[in-house]
């Protein structure tokens, strides 16, 4: 770990400190747990999400005529990028993956950088939509009845083709144009956004004209939901049904701040997101936060079981 890693992991150590503090969570809370059965579903769901984005990762392969490369490998590399993931800034874990695919597929370093920042598009791309969505149906109203699914899939559609039709290169002289332009932070996230604008918008229309990947996007939905069934499974297992829509949504957001932060794995970020827009649906703060450490517990002890086998796998 470098130094920027280290001050960037204790901050959000510390941060998740606070939040743990000033929910006064005290051990009494593990024994309110109703149905142990719903953690052990959690952790199912959890393992299963890994070969699901291997599947995902060998449909992209297939698309650009890789070789057909086994999904026990391409599982083995999710469980050591996402290994990355949680240990280092979210930006080392692209070129870590892309080195990953050419280790252990054969992959030259140009195409595994291609195939990660099309996968990363896809996913970033998709969560800023629905982070965009999830934002404006918190603020209006957070009713069941708001959550039409047919509602959410109209301005999922109508944002995506925006997106696809926003001229980024003259939005991006726009902005530089702009005497606040010229500071240096603000020239460099301007500079950034570009590249993962023009990034997100090239995968989003690889993938919709080339009906070899269209597959793709139903296993990535599918893969957000697995994430959001397991939380789903862990409030389960305090007595509280939440609405897999709500936890879909929430878990979108604070994802979506976690990878802004750059703090590894977003911890002490996505938690704290996830307090404030529980918290609006009338979840306390206290079942909220040992329901996040809960489902960080269980996506990071198998990641980090996946991750030495994998290694040993290889040796």
């Amino acid at each position: 770990m470098n130094k920027k890693t280290i001050i960037s992991t204790t901050l959000g150590t510390l941060i998740l400190a606070y939040l743990i503090k000033i929910s006064n969570i005290n051990a009494d809370i593990i024994n309110t747990i109703q149905n142990p059965t719903y953690i052990l579903t959690a952790i199912i769901l959890t393992i299963l999400y890994f070969p699901v984005s291997a599947l995902r990762m060998k449909y992209i392969l297939k698309s650009i005529k890789e070789e057909d490369i086994s999904l026990t490998t391409l599982t083995k590399i999710e469980f050591m990028s996402k290994f990355i993931y949680y240990i280092t800034p979210s930006k080392v874990y692209l070129p870590v993956k892309a080195l990953l695919l050419n280790k252990q597929c054969g992959i030259s370093k140009s195409t595994g950088a291609a195939i990660t920042a099309f996968e990363y598009g896809l996913d970033v791309s998709s969560m800023l939509i629905i982070s965009t969505i999830g934002l404006a149906i918190f603020q209006q109203s957070t009713s069941t009845s708001s959550l039409e699914p047919a509602k959410i899939l109209a301005i999922l559609i109508i944002l995506t083709i925006i997106f696809l039709k926003m001229p980024i290169t003259k939005i991006t002289k726009t902005l530089n144009n702009l005497k606040i332009a010229k500071i240096s932070i603000i020239k460099k996230g301007i500079k950034y956004t570009t590249i993962l604008a023009k990034t997100s918008k090239d995968t989003w229309k690889s993938i919709l004209t080339n009906r070899k990947t269209m597959i793709i996007i139903p296993i990535t939905i599918l893969i957000w939901f697995i994430v959001a069934l397991s939380i789903k499974m862990i409030f389960m297992s305090y007595g509280i049904n939440v609405s897999i829509i709500h936890i879909f949504l929430i878990n979108m957001i604070s994802t979506a701040a976690g990878g802004i932060s750059q703090i590894p794995g977003g911890l002490g970020v996505r938690e704290g997101a996830s307090v404030i827009l529980y918290n609006s649906i009338n979840i306390s703060q206290e079942t909220t936060i040992m329901v996040m450490i809960i489902a960080r517990l269980i996506t990071i002890i198998p990641i980090a079981m996946g991750y030495y086998i994998s290694t040993k796998f290889n040796n």
